[in-house]
């Protein structure tokens, strides 16, 4: 950001100096923020920004935001993260949080310690970790977040990402303050996707569970409005054998036992009338879940898997397919799901 002090002519939100020169790659973005002083009068204060120079850079409210060259800088005064009173390291702490715990995150490859000052009103943190990309592999991310009080009314939040495959000679210039090592993100990317792990941790924000790692979400057949997901290859759950349906029947229930999870589940298919479904006690077990085999069967296909209560949730975990018998194969895949099934409140 060109946000250093020092004896260098480099410009700074200190000396707030214009200078076009400054770097040539980057380009002036100006914020307004709005304070109340001890008067409770309102003020508005300007902030000069050196950003990625770039078509995609823009100002929206308080925030200034550009990206280009792999390079993508998020800036904001007085920031809904970071109010009045607040420590820094707080809101940095916060921001490890959000990115280390995101779903798209398959790996943490190396962290900072949080860095602060005695006053806790300058803090920072990086991460180097593995994202899913668009094309279902691993991508290669550094993470850079910075928090500092300006003054009681201004504060000031940075976050700076850095996508190593769309790096090239005029990266460096804009990023050689903050410790990013391409060669280390290509290196720890590429050795990733020629082994990647067996399975990733989807989260639906009420609990989250392992799928096969070449599997994602299908958009087009799940149902979000009604927590039904389903998972395929590449994003594609239309094959037979090779998908994997997880659907919640309720979040709002007790802790059943596996024989009274049987009976309601007979009952409900009983009441519905309907004559497709087959209920059987369950061939695997998983710690402190109760769970049933249950097969629905029409159209010379099958929904086959398995209903399991665990905590306030039943979900049906099941595999569509047009054979009799599901093959082990997928049936390990469903096993893994209800093993690794995990509610996060």
């Amino acid at each position: 950001m060109g946000c250093s002090g020092g004896s260098s002519n480099k410009p700074t939100l200190v000396n707030q100096k214009s200078d076009e020169n400054a770097y040539e790659n980057l380009m002036e973005m100006t914020v307004v923020a709005e304070s109340t002083n001890k008067k409770g009068e309102e003020e508005r204060e300007s902030f000069l920004f050196y950003v990625p120079k770039s078509k995609y850079a823009d100002v929206y409210n308080n925030s200034a935001y550009s990206s280009e060259n792999g390079v993508i800088l998020d800036v904001s005064i007085n920031e809904y993260l970071f109010e009045e009173g607040e420590y820094a390291d707080n809101v940095v702490k916060y921001m490890k949080e959000g990115i280390l715990n995101a779903s798209y995150i398959l790996k943490v490859v190396s962290e900072s310690e949080i860095a602060v000052d005695e006053g806790r009103n300058n803090a920072s943190y990086s991460a180097l970790v593995i994202e899913e990309s668009y094309n279902y592999t691993g991508e290669a991310i550094y993470n850079f977040f910075a928090a500092k009080e300006l003054s009681p009314n201004q504060r000031i939040v940075i976050q700076i990402s850095i996508i190593a495959s769309e790096c090239n000679k005029l990266t460096d210039p804009m990023i050689k303050e903050i410790g990013f090592n391409l060669d280390e993100a290509i290196k720890v990317q590429e050795e990733f996707n020629a082994n990647p792990p067996e399975t990733k941790r989807y989260d639906t924000f009420g609990f989250s569970f392992e799928i096969p790692f070449a599997y994602s979400i299908d958009y087009e057949m799940s149902d979000y409005t009604e927590d039904d997901f389903a998972f395929g290859p590449k994003g594609d759950a239309n094959s037979y054998n090779n998908n994997l349906q997880v659907m919640v029947i309720t979040s709002e229930s007790k802790q059943y036992t596996r024989e009274e999870l049987k009976a309601d589940i007979e009952n409900l298919f009983a009441e519905s009338g309907e004559d497709v479904a087959k209920v059987l006690d369950s061939d695997f077990i998983s710690q402190d879940k109760a769970i049933i085999r249950c097969k629905l069967s029409g159209n010379n296909e099958y929904l086959d898997g398995y209903i399991v209560s665990y905590k306030n949730y039943v979900v049906y975990f099941a595999t569509i397919t047009d054979l009799t018998e599901t093959d082990q194969q997928q049936l390990d895949v469903i096993h893994k799901a209800i093993d690794t099934f995990v509610v996060e409140y």
